[in-house]
């Protein structure tokens, strides 16, 4: 009886230490559907990261949290980062979500049309990231992948965005919170130089234009065609003048280097000076006035074959497109008086 006696007390014990054991590494709350946003920082140990997760509701002991780190052998494989977690999940799953990384992703849209700064202004709104992040690391980007800048010799103070103007790709992105800036653009710039710059090169070589100077081309025409069935007649107009050496008269271009984008342009702002004014400077203004999207970089690529030269928009963004000047006069007539 005594032996027996102490072997049901060993069990008792067991089952006990197990027991205990067990309700450390549950689930704060298996019902909780509403996730808890929790940083971890750089260079935090696991003594503090287990009392971080202890405050937040997140695990039921810090101890045993830094005794499964401990038996993994794990402490020095914490990743910092931005974590999603929830009160439903056990402590195992917590600790294997920080130790590969698992870290809570930003989503990052690019629309087509947006200039590197307003990219810049949306990255700085949703990061830790200033303006001045992505000033020092835009030389560094484009020499890097060597970007055809032409523009980069004629920069002047606090222009360094216009290096990389054209090749922020617009896309949806997820990037980790933590990003830094010169890695947000290089995965930017190198979206653009995998989908594109093959097909800029191997169109550049049958033309009389530079892959930098299409990308231009393409510019205007995502400014200017907001229908994707007009981008390749815009594009051909574009063309048609150029080969004509004719002025572009592309209003986007100077609203570019306008202090303030204004709603309409007057006619001082017509005569402002700079080699972006394609109302004072005949072809190519000298690099991209935006970034492009997929659709604005093919019409680029294959315009329409049109002897088009001018065109207008109309109220619901749609453009009348004419052969010359006269015809061109005529249909804005036409437009006005309800013809």
């Amino acid at each position: 009886m005594k032996k027996a006696g102490l072997i049901f007390l060993f069990l008792i014990i067991i089952v006990s230490i197990f027991v205990k054991s067990y309700s450390l590494v549950i689930p704060v709350s298996y019902h909780s559907k509403q996730p808890i946003l929790i940083e971890i920082k750089k260079g935090a140990t696991g003594n503090q990261i287990a009392t971080q997760l202890y405050n937040k509701g997140l695990i039921r002991s810090p101890r045993a949290f830094k005794l499964i780190l401990s038996l993994k052998k794990a402490n020095d494989d914490l990743k910092a980062g931005n974590y999603k977690l929830n009160q439903s999940d056990n402590l195992f799953a917590i600790i294997n979500k920080i130790l590969s990384g698992q870290v809570m992703n930003f989503r990052f849209t690019i629309p087509e049309g947006f200039t590197a700064e307003e990219v810049v202004a949306r990255a700085v709104n949703l990061t830790d990231l200033q303006v001045a992040d992505f000033r020092k690391a835009m030389p560094q980007v484009a020499e890097r992948f060597k970007l055809e800048s032409a523009v980069a010799a004629k920069l002047g103070p606090n222009e360094e965005m216009r290096l990389l103007e054209g090749y922020l790709y617009p896309e949806t992105y997820f990037f980790d919170k933590n990003v830094s800036a010169e890695s947000m653009l290089n995965f930017l710039v190198n979206n653009f130089m995998i989908n594109w710059q093959d097909k800029l090169e191997k169109k550049a070589a049958e033309t009389e234009f530079s892959p930098y100077e299409l990308l231009t081309i393409a510019s205007m025409i995502e400014a200017e065609a907001k229908q994707d069935e007009e981008k390749a007649i815009v594009a051909s107009v574009i063309y048609n003048r150029l080969a004509e050496e004719m002025l572009l008269q592309i209003d986007a271009t100077v609203q570019y280097i306008l202090p303030e984008r204004k709603e309409r342009l007057l006619y001082e702002d017509l005569e402002v000076d700079s080699k972006y004014n394609t109302y004072q400077q005949v072809g190519l203004p000298p690099g991209p006035i935006s970034n492009p999207g997929a659709k604005a970089i093919e019409a680029a690529l294959n315009p329409a074959d049109t002897d088009y030269l001018f065109y207008f928009a109309k109220n619901d963004g749609t453009h009348v497109f004419t052969k010359n000047y006269e015809q061109h006069l005529i249909k804005q007539r036409e437009i006005k008086n309800g013809k």
